[in-house]
């Protein structure tokens, strides 16, 4: 938001404390970025599972951090589980007798934009989940639809890689 108002603003004192606000934010994340990457080191069992779910392609730091924060289930429940709980699954919209169009909703926000990020990377370096969204795409399936295919099957992988590593360290949800 901040970058939209600096290009609308023409006062130079106002863009200078827009700019000024911009870098304070931009070293604040950061900040916050290499704390969270510090916690994640000081725990093996969670830097394993952090480099697991960046040796999928597309999934950098900021994803894996967010899926390990905002997703405990990773690893503990089936496919289906994990897609409804990040919001990617799609999800009926029947009443009687009339079959409406499938959307997806619901689901953890942060986790959902962070797994769109991921998508739109993963479409560029992963070989697999680049031909998933040229195939769909090929059929004429919208862009969207196409990038949410890509999203589900990241954190299907991502639970599945999970799943591997967590029964190697021989740990189980309680």
């Amino acid at each position: 938001k901040e970058t939209q108002h600096l290009s609308h603003q023409t006062d130079e004192n106002i863009r200078s404390e827009i700019q000024s606000h911009i870098q304070s934010l931009k070293e604040r994340k950061q900040n916050l970025e290499e704390k969270m990457k510090a916690l994640v080191a000081s725990d093996p069992l969670v830097e394993g599972a952090f480099q697991r779910l960046k040796d999928i392609g597309g999934v950098g730091d900021v994803t894996a951090l967010t899926l390990l924060a905002e997703m405990p289930e990773l690893g503990h429940v089936n496919a289906k589980q994990i897609a409804a709980l990040a919001g990617v699954a799609p999800q009926n919209r029947d009443s009687g007798s009339r079959r409406g169009q499938r959307h997806i909703g619901g689901g953890r926000l942060n986790v959902r934009n962070a797994l769109y990020m991921a998508a739109m990377s993963a479409i560029r370096v992963e070989p697999d989940l680049k031909e998933t969204y040229e195939r769909l795409s090929a059929k004429g399936k919208p862009h969207k639809l196409a990038l949410i295919a890509v999203m589900r099957k990241i954190i299907i992988w991502a639970n599945g890689k999970l799943k591997d590593y967590y029964a190697e360290q021989k740990i189980q949800m309680h």
